[in-house]
């Protein structure tokens, strides 16, 4: 499953993580980040949003 390009960014962060959408702050780390590229690539794709971790709970929890 990915992200439909139909959906805004304000509601790909409301719809929060799922197996298809993974957010990360601006501080990750490259092996993290590499092994999420790696999973989404092995499942059909994915998206990943960074440095929206505090956006995405000001937007899902307001």
């Amino acid at each position: 499953m990915t992200v439909s390009m139909s959906k805004t960014l304000t509601e790909i962060i409301q719809g929060g993580e799922d197996s298809a959408v993974e957010f990360k702050s601006a501080e990750f780390r490259n092996d993290t980040l590499a092994k999420e590229i790696v999973a989404f690539s092995n499942m059909s794709g994915g998206s990943i949003l960074s440095a929206l971790r505090t956006m995405a709970r000001s937007a899902v929890y307001h």
